[in-house]
């Protein structure tokens, strides 16, 4: 088996918007490379350059590569995260798109939003229910400030959410949900719940409450949140957290169920942001995973790489670093004959991800959306 080189090349969209890369403009700086060897890709200015690692500067690194058993390891740097282009990812079904999973954080353009859990079977109760024989236990002393009661369960503890002493102290789990429900604002649409509330805290002591607290190991959510019996996905809207807005999406998943996200109020999750293009993305859920794809979106939908990323014989990845993407490439390059021969057999070849022009540097007439607006709006 002979070394591939590794193919890389690299599109910096011209105009800085924070971050964002358009997918849509023309108006980019292209370099492209191979090597056989590890090393860096180096941005200074506009440019990107691949320096072995003895010439790598401090700052300005994308990305760093390893060369391992004739293959590569795509690292982060330690500046900067990449982030993956879900329109060049292939699910295990074959398909264009991102098999999602708990913990993974996603960009559709500027709107960051967190996979807060999955549940992809069918239950008899949700997981807040519980089977076990409800046992009420004496506080010896301490009383709740709202149904003045000594008595608790294991469901519903007698907790300490905030600073306050004495009298006021102890207040009940359930009490303490019941009191917040009235704060958080809840709306509907089609196979979605939207859950919306600023930061909750304390009236006495103007402490703020955590979003969760642990009593005897275990968890206790203090938003109350409905979750479906069947299977769904929780996502966390991440923008407003700066602010202490906070926005969570229970989505209720059922077979072949397709969901829309995107600018358009007709989306099952709208988002009134000029970087969401009108249709931007979609879950679908299949089987019993839930899938992300990206409807050719102007600016990208995004997943945060968690790690270093192996890149395999016969394999492409693009990754997106601010607003520079990157496409990696090991693959062999056939001749006419031997491509003919694969044609006339039986075996079935994965569709190419859509290739680029190896250098485009082309000024055309601005884009649709006004970039100016994008930037003075955050």
């Amino acid at each position: 088996m002979t070394n591939l080189p590794l193919s890389i090349k690299t599109h910096t969209w011209k105009r800085d918007s924070h971050g964002l890369f358009d997918y849509e403009s023309k108006n980019t700086q292209s370099s492209a490379f191979k090597t056989l060897v590890s090393g860096s890709v180096v941005q200074i200015g506009e440019e990107c350059k691949f320096l072995p690692p003895s010439l790598s500067p401090q700052e300005g690194i994308l990305a760093q590569i390893t060369e391992s058993n004739k293959e590569f390891i795509i690292h982060p740097s330690n500046q900067e995260r990449f982030w993956l282009v879900v329109k060049e990812l292939y699910t295990d079904l074959g398909n264009p798109g991102y098999k999602l999973s708990e913990g993974d954080m996603i960009k559709f353009g500027r709107i960051r939003m967190k996979v807060k859990e999955i549940n992809s079977i069918e239950n008899s109760c949700s997981k807040e229910e519980t089977k076990a024989t409800i046992n009420e236990k004496s506080s010896e002393g301490s009383v709740c400030r709202f149904c003045l009661s000594e008595m608790y369960t294991d469901e519903n503890p007698l907790i300490s959410p905030c600073s306050c002493s004495g009298s006021m102290k102890w207040i009940h789990y359930k009490c303490l949900q019941t009191w917040l429900k009235g704060k958080v604002n809840v709306s509907e649409h089609n196979n979605s719940v939207c859950y919306k509330w600023h930061q909750l805290h304390c009236e006495i002591c103007k402490d703020s409450y955590p979003s969760s607290l642990k009593v005897n190991s275990k968890q206790y959510n203090i938003i109350e949140v409905n979750k479906p019996l069947g299977p769904y996905i929780i996502l966390l809207d991440l923008k407003g957290e700066k602010n202490n807005d906070y926005c969570l999406w229970v989505i209720s998943a059922f077979d072949n169920l397709c969901l829309t996200i995107g600018r358009s109020h007709d989306n099952d999750i709208s988002f009134a942001d000029i970087s969401v293009s009108r249709c931007h993305s979609s879950i679908r859920f299949i089987g019993k995973s839930f899938y992300l794809e990206d409807n050719a979106s102007k600016f990208g939908t995004l997943i945060l790489a968690k790690k270093s990323i192996h890149l395999a014989r016969n394999s492409m990845l693009a990754v997106q670093c601010r607003r520079t993407v990157i496409y990696f490439s090991l693959k062999e390059h056939h001749s006419f004959i031997s491509a003919c021969l694969c044609c006339g057999s039986d075996n079935k070849v994965a569709p190419e991800p859509v290739q680029i022009e190896e250098q485009r540097e082309s000024q055309e007439e601005e884009e649709k959306i006004d970039h100016e607006e994008i930037s003075g709006s955050l």
